[in-house]
C-alpha cells in the first residue's frame, strides 16, 4: 500500500505541474506578449493608406503578433506606442512613404495609446477627431506630417497629455480655449507652422508647462504679461515671427528660464532691466529686431554665470559695450554684430575663454586687445579701428587659443604687427582693405622670410590680406611652406614673376587671389599639374602676365577662372 501511495503522489504531482505550467503559458498571452485583436486591426487598416515604396511596413501582416512590428510597442497586450518616420528607411526620398488613405480613421481605436509619434509622412489632412478618443495619449508627436487646419477641440479630451509636438505643419489657428485641460503638460512644439494673430493667453494657464516652442509662425501683438504665471517654464520661443511692442519686463518673475529666443521680430525700446535678472539663463537670442539704446550691465552680473550664448546682431543698440560683459566667465558666444556701439573694446571679454566674440559692423575704434586671443573666433571687420598697436600682451598661461580673426576693412595703418606671429594657433587671417604696409622690394624672400609671410607658416585655412599695399615680392622657396588653403592678396603690391618654386610653398591652396598686382612675366607651362588638384578659384586678373596660357581644364574641379587684364596668347585652354 505504501508503494501505491507514493506511485499515487507522484501522478498528482505531474497533472499539478502540468496544470501549473498550462496556466503560465495562458498567461503569458493576457500579460503582453500577444497584441490584441482590435489593436492588430486598427493597424493593418491604418498601414492600407500607405504608399510603402520603401518596405517599412513589410512585416505588417495578420500572421504575425503586431507587437513584434516595426514601430509598435506593447504592454499587456495593448498597443502603449507607435513610432513611424519615414527617414528610417535610408535611399529612399520621402514621396515613397506616403499616405493615400483617410488619416486617422482607426488610430482611434488604440485605446491604450500612451504614445504616438508620426514623422515626415505627408497626410496633407487635417488633424482627425479620433484622436480625441485617445484618453491616455501622453505624447502626441506629429511633426513634418502636412496636417492643414486648426488644433480641434477633440484634442483636449487628452488630459494626460504631456508633450504636444506638430512642428513643420501648416496648422493655421493656435490652440483653441479648452487647453486648460491639459493640467499635466510640460512641452507645446508648434514651430513652422501657419499660425497667425495673437498670442493666446490660455497659455497662461497651462502652469506645468516648461517648454514653448511656436517659432517660425506669422504671430502679431505682444507677448501677455500673464505669462508671468508659467513659473516651470524653461525653453521661450517666438523666434521669426512678427511680435512687436516692448518685451516685458514680468519675464523676469520667470526665474526657471534657461532658452529665451525672441530674435527675428520687430520688438523695440531697450533690454537694460530685465535679462541679466534670470539667474538661470543660458540662452538668450534677440538678434534681428529693433532694439536701440545703450546696453547696461551692472557690477553684479557675475553672480549669474551660466549664460553661454548672447545674440544681440543686427538691432540699433548704442554707446559702449560694458566691462562688465566679461564678468560671464566661460566658454560664450557673443554676436553684437551690426549695431551702433562705440568706443573701445573692453579687454574683459578675454575672460570668455575659447568662446566667440562678433562684433563686426559696428563703429568700435582703438587697438585690439590681446587679451581676446584666450578666445577661438573673434570678428571685428568693418569698424574703425586705427591703432596697429595691441593692448596688452599676448597670455602666456596658455590660453593663447585664437585660431581665427578678422579685422578686415577698418582703419588699420603702418607696418605689418608682430604680435600677430605671436598667434600659434592662427588658422584663419582676415586684415583686408586696410592699409597696413611693407616695403620690401628688393628683398630675398629664400633668404629671411619677410613677418608678413612668416604668418602663412601657421595658418592651415585662409589668408585675407588684400587691399593693403605690403609691397612684397612673390613669396618663392623650397624653404618656405604653408599649408594655407584660401590664399587672398588682391590688390597687395606683389611684384616677381610665378616660379613652380610658388606653388611648392603652398600645396594646399585650392582658392588663390592674386588679382590687381604687378606679377609678369610667364605662367609655368605645367602650372595645372603644379596647382592643388582640388584648386576651384584662381584669379590672375589685372597684371603684367603675358605668353601662353597653361591648359587649366586638366583641373577637374576648377570653377571660376579670371584672366583679364593680361597681355596672354590666349590657345586652346
Amino acid at each position: 500500500m505504501a508503494h501505491y501511495s507514493v506511485r499515487s503522489c507522484t501522478w498528482w504531482w505531474f497533472v499539478g505541474l502540468s496544470t501549473l505550467l498550462h496556466v503560465l503559458n495562458n498567461a503569458r498571452f493576457t500579460t503582453g506578449q500577444m497584441c490584441a485583436f482590435q489593436d492588430a486591426a486598427a493597424l493593418l487598416e491604418f498601414k492600407a493608406g500607405f504608399i510603402d515604396k520603401a518596405g517599412y511596413f513589410s512585416n505588417w501582416n495578420g500572421s504575425t503578433d503586431c507587437c513584434s512590428w516595426q514601430g509598435v510597442t506593447c504592454a499587456l497586450g495593448r498597443v502603449v506606442e507607435l513610432r513611424i518616420n519615414a527617414f528610417f528607411t535610408p535611399g529612399f526620398p520621402i514621396r515613397d512613404t506616403g499616405y493615400a488613405g483617410h488619416f486617422g480613421a482607426t488610430l482611434g481605436d488604440l485605446t491604450a495609446l500612451q504614445r504616438l509619434k508620426i514623422e515626415n509622412v505627408r497626410f496633407n489632412a487635417e488633424i482627425p477627431q479620433s484622436l480625441g478618443k485617445l484618453l491616455n495619449l501622453e505624447h502626441l508627436k506629429l511633426r513634418g506630417a502636412g496636417l492643414l487646419g486648426t488644433i480641434p477641440e477633440c484634442l483636449c479630451n487628452l488630459t494626460k497629455i504631456k508633450i504636444l509636438d506638430l512642428t513643420e505643419n501648416a496648422i493655421s489657428v493656435t490652440l483653441p480655449p479648452c487647453a486648460s485641460a491639459w493640467k499635466e503638460i510640460t512641452a507645446i512644439r508648434l514651430a513652422a507652422n501657419q499660425l497667425s494673430g495673437v498670442i493666446p493667453k490660455v497659455l497662461a494657464n497651462l502652469s506645468t508647462l516648461m517648454e514653448l516652442d511656436i517659432a517660425e509662425n506669422g504671430l502679431v501683438g505682444v507677448i501677455p504679461s500673464n505669462f508671468r504665471e508659467l513659473q516651470k517654464l524653461e525653453v521661450l520661443s517666438f523666434s521669426g515671427n512678427a511680435l512687436s511692442s516692448y518685451i516685458p519686463s514680468t519675464l523676469t518673475e520667470i526665474k526657471s528660464l534657461r532658452i529665451v529666443a525672441l530674435d527675428r521680430n520687430r520688438f523695440t525700446g531697450g533690454i537694460s532691466s530685465w535679462w541679466y535678472r534670470l539667474e538661470n539663463l543660458t540662452d538668450l537670442r534677440l538678434n534681428d529686431n529693433e532694439l536701440s539704446g545703450p546696453m547696461f550691465l551692472p557690477e553684479w552680473t557675475e553672480a549669474f554665470a551660466p549664460l553661454r550664448t548672447l545674440y544681440l546682431q543686427n538691432n540699433k543698440f548704442c554707446g559702449s559695450i560694458p566691462e562688465t560683459l566679461g564678468n560671464f566667465q566661460g566658454t560664450l558666444t557673443i554676436d553684437l554684430s551690426n549695431n551702433e556701439f562705440t568706443g573701445t573694446i573692453p579687454e574683459s571679454l578675454g575672460n570668455n575663454t575659447y568662446g566667440t566674440l562678433i562684433l563686426s559692423d559696428n563703429q568700435l575704434s582703438g587697438g585690439f586687445p590681446l587679451s581676446l586671443t584666450r578666445l577661438q573666433t573673434v570678428r571685428i571687420n568693418r569698424n574703425n579701428l586705427d591703432e596697429l598697436t595691441a593692448i596688452g600682451s599676448v597670455p602666456t598661461d596658455g590660453f593663447n587659443v585664437i585660431s581665427e580673426l578678422g579685422l578686415g576693412e577698418n582703419r588699420l595703418a603702418g607696418p605689418w604687427p608682430t604680435w600677430i606671429t605671436e598667434l600659434v594657433n592662427l588658422t584663419s587671417l582676415d586684415i583686408s582693405s586696410n592699409n597696413i604696409s611693407m616695403d620690401l622690394s628688393g628683398t630675398n624672400i629664400t633668404g629671411s622670410i619677410p613677418i608678413a609671410l612668416e604668418i602663412l607658416k601657421t595658418l592651415d585655412y585662409s589668408l585675407n590680406a588684400s587691399h593693403n599695399p605690403l609691397n612684397i615680392p612673390i613669396p618663392c622657396g623650397d624653404d618656405f611652406v604653408a599649408n594655407v588653403g584660401i590664399l587672398d592678396l588682391t590688390e597687395t603690391g606683389l611684384t616677381g614673376t610665378l616660379e613652380s618654386c610658388f606653388f611648392r610653398s603652398f600645396p594646399l591652396v585650392s582658392s588663390l587671389y592674386l588679382g590687381e598686382n604687378q606679377l609678369g612675366g610667364e605662367l609655368p607651362s605645367d602650372m595645372p599639374a603644379l596647382l592643388n588638384p582640388t584648386t576651384n578659384i584662381l584669379d590672375l586678373s589685372n597684371n603684367r602676365f603675358v605668353g601662353r596660357v597653361p591648359r587649366f581644364s586638366e583641373l577637374e574641379f576648377l570653377m571660376y577662372l579670371d584672366l583679364l587684364g593680361n597681355s596672354f596668347q590666349f590657345g586652346p585652354l
